[in-house]
């Protein structure tokens, strides 16, 4: 077995493990191996490198791991990587035709090509809708550099002189896009047609219908950059007169009309592929619900994604001034103004305020879902509760819940309780933003069809709170919320020395003194303890404090009342009721005790790092393209 010592073969992966494997089998049975073979992983959870140790003894396979979602990212990490004269690009679900090598071999040593174009084959001939796909697909693709990497090898070093690389803007075709770059450069290749691997073609007519819809869509997008490179028309017209002369054609010309639908929709619209930006919509504040925003913000460049933060509060009331709205509401929107209208003439001495404020969130939903549509959203986060009937009818864009609360629980509205319901009962994935309040909304049949857990996470710090034989304790947060039990704060501050900071000043009732916001958290290291006060109600007894594990992120031990216990942060939390919070107070500033808290503290603070709590939310992401694409 001699070796292409001037190839390297790159196979782009994601989540697809047995597929992975069939092609590098087939990569081995070849006469000839080439020097280098690379396995590209797409996914940031790197979930091919077990396949890729299943091959370790093989001293030629390398393993690369592209975190940023992108399969032109993931391709140009191969060319950057890449340190043979030729390249070849194998997807991952195609295995090499016997004699693949044996045709490379004898290309390498005969011509000096910038690419050469492989044949793709179908695994199996049986099904009417594999064969007429893929013939659909080589029509396509064997137009002059329109290129096709399931099967392409390419002579890097002119490559990389005359600076081409993928679109990563390009969710397909960006392959297609890089033969219009060396074309662009009037530089040569070939299509082999002995040159084969064989692909897995969809067998699903719904699956492909929404395939060849979302590709008429980026065929658009190629055209408008290339300036119409091949003068595409879409005609709908004459190929429904096809299915009159050629009943036999229904499928192909099932599937040539979701193309040219989809162009269509794209030129209509002006379509920018934003298949990799997600929206965020939330009331963007100084809360602890602002910061969640901004963590997953991050979290979500980080692993490629673009992010747009759209603040709901500030396009509903700017809308909500805008009369044109009765044209799309002509009840509700109506009826709300008028309403509220009355409520605030008659001084709040009209009773209806809970039916008010149920059409105000009817009206918000419409007024932000058509802002989303106009944006032409692909994937929208919603994080603002008062949001949630955003997701009440359908829409053209699909819709995460990311929900701080129950809000019928907080409102104590039945009319929003049915609200919830009805939105739960839908396919929206939905998660809260703690393991308990997920389970408390179970309890009260409020059952989410499509849930998952996204907790609360925080950022471990290097510097943490030290020992003192004179602690002091610290309470940060909103204290105008009714969940804040102020008048149990209150008394702590009485018989404790204890430091408050808020955003907002507490309620005069109860004379609490504080020192105003905290914009530095780094401060909380000079503190021994965190406190929180809380209010019995049910639905608190089983809700979460953001604070709670910023308090950790410092190390600092917590004073949580006894009515609320949570199993994840018990080994850092000291429980405390009205009567003996100073007792506990005494009993665990000794040193050994403290000290105790102090490195559980830490080490759930370690254990819900943002990077990985949020984990679960690029599950759903991922899952949610997956459906898009496919």
């Amino acid at each position: 077995m001699s070796k292409l010592n001037t190839l390297t073969i790159a196979i782009v992966t994601y989540r697809r493990s047995i597929h992975l494997i069939k092609c590098i089998e087939s990569i081995l049975k070849q006469k000839h191996l080439p020097k280098q073979i690379y396995i590209i992983d797409n996914d940031y959870q790197k979930s091919a490198k077990h396949v890729y140790k299943k091959y370790k003894q093989i001293k030629n396979l390398k393993y690369f791991c592209e975190p940023q979602k992108g399969i032109s990212k993931a391709r140009n990490l191969a060319l950057k990587t890449c340190q043979t004269k030729y390249l070849s690009f194998i997807d991952d679900d195609c295995q090499l035709s016997s004699n693949w090598s044996q045709v490379v071999f004898d290309l390498l040593r005969q011509t000096n090509m910038t690419f050469f174009q492989g044949n793709t084959q179908t695994k199996s001939t049986n099904n009417k809708l594999i064969t007429l796909q893929q013939k659909t697909y080589q029509e396509w693709i064997n137009k002059p550099y329109s290129l096709d990497t399931k099967n392409l090898i390419i002579n890097l070093k002119v490559i990389k002189k005359n600076n081409i690389c993928f679109d990563p803007d390009l969710p397909i075709f960006e392959d297609v896009d890089f033969g219009l770059q060396i074309k662009k450069h009037h530089l040569k290749g070939k299509f082999i047609k002995d040159l084969t691997v064989k692909h897995q073609e969809i067998s699903n007519l719904k699956v492909l219908i929404k395939k060849y819809y979302f590709r008429g869509k980026i065929k658009y997008v190629l055209n408008k950059k290339w300036n119409n490179f091949d003068n595409f028309k879409p005609n709908i017209i004459s190929n429904l007169k096809n299915i009159l002369k050629k009943p036999k054609d229904t499928l192909n010309v099932i599937l040539h009309q979701s193309f040219n639908f989809g162009f269509l929709v794209a030129k209509l619209r002006n379509y920018t592929p934003n298949y990799n930006t997600i929206t965020i919509v939330n009331n963007i504040d100084k809360s602890a619900n602002g910061e969640r925003c901004l963590k997953i913000t991050n979290f979500l460049k980080t692993n490629g994604y673009q992010v747009e933060l759209v603040n709901s509060q500030k396009i509903f009331e700017k809308e909500i001034k805008n009369k044109f709205n009765c044209l799309y509401q002509p009840i509700i929107y109506p009826l709300y103004r008028l309403l509220r209208h009355l409520y605030y003439q008659s001084h709040k001495k009209i009773t209806p305020s809970s039916y008010i404020f149920y059409l105000e969130l009817m009206v918000r939903g419409k007024i932000i879902k058509r802002y989303l549509q106009k944006k032409q959203t692909k994937l929208a986060i919603i994080q603002y509760p008062e949001d949630i009937t955003v997701g009440l009818e359908s829409s053209n864009f699909k819709i995460i819940f990311d929900l701080p609360t129950i809000y019928s629980e907080e409102t104590k509205n039945h009319q929003i309780f049915k609200l919830e319901n009805k939105i739960f009962k839908k396919n929206i994935p939905i998660c809260f933003h703690w393991y308990s309040i997920l389970n408390y909304a179970k309890k009260i049949n409020l059952k989410p069809k499509n849930n998952f857990i996204l907790n609360w996470g925080c950022n471990s710090q290097i510097k943490t709170s030290q020992y003192s034989s004179y602690p002091k304790i610290i309470h940060i947060g909103n204290l105008n919320s009714p969940w804040v039990n102020q008048k149990l704060l209150k008394r702590i501050q009485t018989k404790t020395p204890i430091d408050i900071y808020s955003y907002e000043k507490p309620n005069i009732l109860y004379n609490i003194k504080m020192l105003g916001f905290l914009k530095n958290l780094s401060k909380l290291s000079q503190y021994q303890f965190g406190l929180i006060t809380i209010s019995k109600d049910q639905f608190r007894k089983n809700s979460f404090s953001a604070k709670h594990l910023t308090y950790f992120s410092y190390g600092l031990p917590v004073f949580c009342p006894e009515w609320r216990k949570d199993p994840l942060l018990a080994p850092a939390t000291i429980y405390y009721n009205e009567d003996n919070f100073e007792k506990q107070f005494k009993k665990y500033s000794q040193k050994n005790l403290w000290v105790k808290k102090h490195q559980a503290a830490i080490k759930i603070a370690k254990k819900l790092d943002w990077k990985k709590t949020l984990i679960p939310l690029l599950n759903v992401i991922y899952k949610i393209e997956n459906e898009n694409h496919n």
